[in-house]
């Protein structure tokens, strides 16, 4: 099925193709003191990627998404018509993976950090597509710190609700 871009998705792609991503790695956090922890180097940001709990923040927040959207999405589209949601999560994918690891692999970053930024990513401009029905904030705030040059990592503490995001 043929899936459509909105203008706000393919703006963000565009935004996300011409940020420079790393450019705040090793610098104080900033504005950013206190809502965020600062992980001080890329070992740390790795080893807080493999982490349980940052995995669960990511499929948590995945899966709020899906609940918020899918009842709408499904109710939206005529399925002779429409793309349904794995669609546009494969059309994005497909859009936005090169970009990532483009910009991985042009930073001389290792490899285990490509599986976290596709994911991020992704969820991102997926976000941005249906921004008229989704509330959650998460990869909204992903967008603000990538294209700002900050990496998120990790989390600290036991969930969404209880927790602090970790960038680099």
């Amino acid at each position: 099925m043929n899936c459509v871009l909105t203008n706000e998705a393919t703006e963000v792609i565009e935004q996300l193709r011409n940020a420079n991503w790393f450019s705040k790695f090793g610098q104080p956090l900033g504005i950013h003191e206190g809502k965020y922890a600062l992980a001080d180097n890329i070992h740390t940001a790795l080893e807080l990627m493999s982490k349980r709990v940052w995995n669960g923040i990511l499929v948590e927040t995945a899966n709020r998404i899906r609940e918020e959207l899918f009842p709408k999405f499904t109710s939206l589209r005529d399925s002779t018509k429409h793309p349904n949601y794995n669609d546009y999560v494969d059309h994005i994918k497909a859009v936005t993976s090169s970009m990532v690891r483009d910009k991985v692999m042009n930073a001389d970053l290792p490899d285990k950090l490509l599986a976290t930024m596709d994911r991020v990513i992704l969820f991102i401009v997926f976000c941005f597509q249906f921004k008229n029905y989704i509330h959650e904030p998460f990869y909204f705030e992903m967008h603000e710190l990538i294209i700002n040059g900050r990496i998120p990592c990790g989390w600290i503490g036991k969930d969404y609700d209880h927790g602090q995001l970790v960038i680099l």
